[in-house]
């Protein structure tokens, strides 16, 4: 069935009839490039039989336009091409019409003749002669014609035949959108026609040969319409279908896409704009094409992928030509230089060059190093070559650090010479320093501060903060307090667009709310960021992004996300493009997996390689803290309190300014109380709590809960309260919920079941949702069996205090002077009551009765523990 063609059968069918009545006719069929007239023809000649007239057929081909009396040979029979070439002139077309006519004495006839615009030249001239002597006869001569189809030997056949009299037209427009609908549903079924019926149409036009494409494309259960194979091989067979001419002028429009104009693709096909305007005419009536380019982007690749390799990038480079005297931008010109593999002429470089300036301008730093490497490739010796490649390096720094780092020796070379001032110069200090490359980028701080700019110094002041080392070598930063910082830090975020060149800019102030405790705002600004395409396009840029998001999370306790996060910053650049920064996302990564009490995994991150250069950095730093973290609850206490201590004194060399930014002292501290060393554990805690300028309270609340294991039940209660209030207002979920274990721990240490029992819940809660297992398994451990056992004894307390100073068995049994076998007894029951493993966890659930009953002999703790 032929939807969208029953008028035209109608008229096609009445004519049939008439034909078998005696009263014959001539029917010329027009239309675009495939544009269904053979189907209707064939269809025309499936209905012949059934009214009552033979069916006679004939088709024309290219071949048939040099080969004289072709098609009356097909019609009349082998030989007749011979007899009528011998017979010649008039007399051989006279012959023709009598034999056409002839054959209508026994049966009507119904001649078809599929494009009769390719026909020879005699047969035309018989077909045309016969037609008028048909309206009184039993014959119909149905004939195909394809108006668009140039050159012929007789210009506008159509034309020619259509002033015959008796001669009927009968044009095939494109398919209407009802009639796809229909043929939609005919094969799709009703429910996926309504899906895909309106894109049918749109992508084909109403080409009856694409729409079938089309149709036959469809996979079940597929979104969406889908153009595959079948289209491919439609679009193509309907371009190759037309003229020489209209062929290249298909290729033309394929390359030049969207910049096609009549002018611009007559020059590229080697036709005049006229030729080519008429030749778009003809792809758009064949539905290919609708505002001059492709409909579908599908039928425009098809069109590339058929032509020779060498012939699209002839078609390309001249595009690029045309395209840049005509004044399109860099960026447009640059693009179909990359494709076609840009050969050198001298003009391409300045366009590559200003094209990947643009491209990193505007955030897209991939496009910016393609456009850069190919200049790269030919443009040695060209002026601004030097620059160029500072440039290059810059857009490879933002897509692939690792790369980047290749271009480092060169460009190193020509800033030590001077060649290289200003943002350029800056651009090789921040690689440097990116790689670890201290002492080459320390060389360059004095060649940078040559010309006394201050929008340099405070570049250099802001990156040197991660290697504070160098520090040093720059005038003092002008202090601001906290307040005004984070003001700076929101109005940065608020106003600056993430350019590229804003970028330095908000990963500082991202930093400044982190450090301040601004958490909300630096999670809702790294959440917009990472949906900005100007910074996803990036991938450096967004990896930074994404690491400092991971550690938010982590310190507002959702440890999940903070993994999660963190995993996906190591993702997005490879371990080697993170240079000395991977110590942010695995620092974080690391104290989110310790947290959650995943340790295997904890143990396969702390084997991912980080570069030596790394060590005394910030980044190295909080690295070697989580380090520690990890040796700590993995029963290392005494390697862990070493790698604490390694860390402050690191810190201590940078100076008090900087002093605050790591809690290193937090975690000697839960070293000591792990090896007993409380009066040491009070001193660090201490220590902190003063050095705390910015009053951060995520750092108080840590603290001051640390603090109570090591002060008297009645003290520790009030620090218990402040650090409650502090987290609760920092909204550290996780360092609030050990916080509120510890007073549930209190309470039930010391008699007060109801207050213990409200803690326990609201530290459940917490530890769930911040999936911090080992705190959530003793929580449950301690609503389990906590409630039931009776409270310590006082022996059992005696016992329990001295095994949380570290003492050993023996040891606690010459002090209280009973046998080492009770001393296991007691310990056992402790464990039992206390719900614990083993004596190093008395450390965090037994705090010592008061200052009073600690020890205060200091050959107890050993010499390293009170150095620092």
């Amino acid at each position: 069935m032929l939807h969208g063609r029953d008028r035209e059968l109608e008229i096609l069918t009445e004519m049939l009839h008439s034909t078998a009545a005696g009263r014959g006719g001539m029917a010329v069929i027009t239309g675009p490039v495939a544009g269904g007239k053979t189907a209707v023809l064939d269809e025309l000649g499936a209905r012949s039989a059934a009214a009552g007239v033979r069916l006679v057929r004939a088709g024309c081909t290219p071949a048939e336009r040099t080969l004289d009396w072709g098609v009356a040979d097909q019609i009349l029979g082998r030989g007749a091409a011979e007899r009528l070439t011998a017979h010649g002139g008039s007399d051989a077309v006279e012959e023709v019409c009598a034999s056409l006519l002839g054959m209508t004495v026994e049966h009507p006839i119904l001649l078809t003749i599929d494009n009769v615009d390719l026909a020879d030249d005699s047969s035309l001239r018989a077909i045309l002669a016969v037609a008028p002597r048909l309206a009184t006869a039993g014959m119909m001569i149905a004939v195909t014609v394809c108006p668009d189809r140039l050159p012929v030997r007789h210009a506008h056949v159509a034309e020619t035949v259509l002033r015959v009299p008796g001669i009927r037209l009968v044009e095939l427009p494109l398919l209407s959108r009802s009639a796809v609908r229909r043929l939609a549903v005919e094969h799709l079924g009703a429910e996926v026609a309504g899906q895909v019926a309106d894109d049918l149409h749109r992508f084909s036009g109403g080409s009856p040969l694409l729409v079938r494409a089309l149709i036959d494309d469809q996979e079940a259960g597929a979104l969406g319409l889908v153009a595959g194979d079948c289209f491919v091989s439609a679009v193509t067979g309907c371009v190759h279908g037309c003229e020489p001419e209209a062929i290249r002028v298909a290729e033309a429009v394929a390359v030049l896409d969207e910049h096609a104009t009549p002018e611009a693709v007559g020059e590229l096909a080697g036709v005049g704009p006229a030729a080519a305007d008429r030749s778009m005419g003809t792809l758009e009536r064949a539905g290919l094409l609708t505002g001059g380019r492709f409909r579908h982007e599908t039928g425009r690749l098809s069109v590339l992928g058929r032509m020779a390799s060498y012939g699209r990038e002839e078609l390309l480079l001249r595009t690029a030509k045309i395209l840049h005297r005509q004044g399109s931008p860099p960026s447009t010109v640059a693009a179909y230089l990359l494709e076609a593999g840009w050969s050198g002429e001298e003009w391409a470089f300045g366009v590559l060059v200003e094209a990947g300036r643009q491209a990193l301008r505007e955030g897209s730093p991939v496009a910016a190093w393609r456009y850069l490497r190919l200049a790269l490739e030919f443009g040695r010796g060209q002026p601004g070559w030097l620059d160029m490649k500072v440039m290059l390096a810059a857009a490879e720094w933002r897509v692939n650090p690792a790369a980047a780092a290749y271009h480092l020796p060169d460009l190193l070379d020509a800033a030590r010479s001077g060649a290289l001032r200003g943002p350029a110069a800056v651009e090789v200090f921040r690689q440097l320093l990116w790689h670890g490359r201290v002492a080459d980028a320390g060389e360059l701080i004095g060649r940078l501060r040559s010309n006394a700019d201050e929008d340099i110094d405070t570049q250099l002041i802001r990156m040197c903060h991660i290697h504070p080392a160098l520090l040093d070598r720059l005038p003092p930063f002008t202090g601001r307090t906290k307040e005004q910082a984070v003001e700076d830090a929101r109005r940065t975020l608020r106003l600056s667009e993430p350019t590229d060149e804003a970028m330095d800019g908000i990963v500082s102030a991202l930093m400044v709310l982190l450090l301040a405790g601004v958490l909300d705002m630096a999670a809702s600004s790294c959440d917009s960021l990472l949906k900005e395409p100007r910074v996803t396009n990036a991938p450096t840029w967004k990896a930074i992004i994404t690491a400092i998001g991971a550690e938010t999370a982590r310190r507002r306790g959702d440890l999940v996300l903070a993994a999660t996060q963190a995993q996906e910053a190591l993702t997005t650049l490879e371990p080697r493009g993170w240079g000395i920064a991977i110590g942010v996302p695995l620092g974080t990564l690391l104290h989110a997996q310790i947290a959650m009490g995943r340790l295997d995994e904890a143990k396969a991150t702390l084997g991912v390689p980080v570069p030596r250069e790394m060590a005394g950095t910030v980044f190295g730093i909080g690295y070697e803290m989580a380090r520690a973290y990890y040796l700590l609850v993995t029963e290392k206490p005494r390697a862990a309190f070493a790698g604490f201590q390694a860390c402050g004194q690191a810190v201590q060399r940078w100076g008090a300014a900087l002093s605050h930014m790591f809690t290193w002292r937090l975690g000697a501290a839960c070293a000591c109380l792990r090896l007993g060393w409380h009066r040491r554990a009070a001193e660090l805690v201490t220590a902190q709590l003063v050095d705390n300028p910015l009053g951060d309270l995520r750092t108080t609340g840590s603290a001051l809960r640390l603090l109570a294991r090591v002060s008297e039940p009645g003290r520790r209660q009030r620090l218990l309260a402040r650090s409650l209030a502090a987290l609760e207002a920092a909204q550290d979920r996780y360092e609030l919920a050990r916080t509120l274990a510890d007073l549930a721990g209190h309470h039930r240490l010391y008699g007060g079941k109801d207050e213990a029992r409200s803690y326990r819940v609201r530290a459940q809660t917490l530890a769930r949702e911040c999936h911090a297992e080992p705190l959530l398994r003793m929580l449950s451990a301690e609503h389990d069996h906590g409630e039931e056992v009776a409270p310590l004894t006082g022996a059992e307390r005696r016992v329990a205090v001295l095994a949380a100073r570290g003492q050993t068995n023996r040891e606690i049994a010459e002090a209280l002077y009973i046998t080492r076998s009770t001393v296991e007894q007691h310990l056992t029951r402790i464990y039992r009551k206390l719900n614990v493993q083993a004596r190093g966890d008395l450390g965090d659930l037994f705090a010592i009765d008061g200052v009073k009953k600690a020890e205060t002999r200091a050959d107890r703790e050993p010499r390293e523990a009170v150095e620092l």
